[in-house]
């Protein structure tokens, strides 16, 4: 299995206070490399459906949206969050792609705007489109489809 390896900095090293803000900037970081891979992935699979095939572009946008969220899940779940017990590969898959679904009717008006719109090729308006959602998609990313259980202080009922 790969291993993200970070800096003590970025791990749960070092004084408490400084430890969750300095995790969750690493694991951000992590994500949105995991986010660039998707893009390139996301990118070729667009390009195939457009020039290849002479799909619509926005409805090409959707189904290459399919195929990166699936690398981009692959890399978060072994990588970035390293897979959380809690919830079970499919539910987490789902959730992921639930997320991709979900964000469509942000992206696809940005890349409508900016393509047909403002006349920018799509190959161009897609990436900016795909990191209109990045800060959503971490975020529900994070608290909800790899969040961690909640830990009770030692020796405490947790009130």
């Amino acid at each position: 299995m790969i291993r993200l390896a970070l800096p003590s900095v970025f791990t749960n090293a070092g004084p408490a206070w400084a430890r969750a803000p300095l995790a969750r900037l690493a694991s951000m970081t992590a994500f949105g490399l995991v986010g660039v891979s998707g893009v390139a992935v996301n990118q070729l699979l667009l390009w195939a459906l457009v020039d290849v095939t002479g799909m619509n572009y926005l409805a090409a946008a959707a189904l290459a949206s399919g195929g990166s969220t699936t690398t981009n899940f692959l890399l978060n779940d072994f990588v970035v969050f390293r897979a959380q017990p809690a919830r079970g590969l499919v539910v987490r898959y789902l959730a992921f792609m639930a997320l991709t679904v979900a964000t469509l009717p942000i992206r696809l008006p940005i890349l409508y705007l900016l393509t047909s719109g403002l006349h920018i090729h799509y190959l161009v308006s897609n990436p900016i489109a795909l990191m209109a959602t990045f800060a959503i998609r971490y975020v529900v990313s994070d608290s909800l489809i790899w969040s961690r259980p909640e830990r009770l202080p030692q020796g405490g009922s947790g009130r």
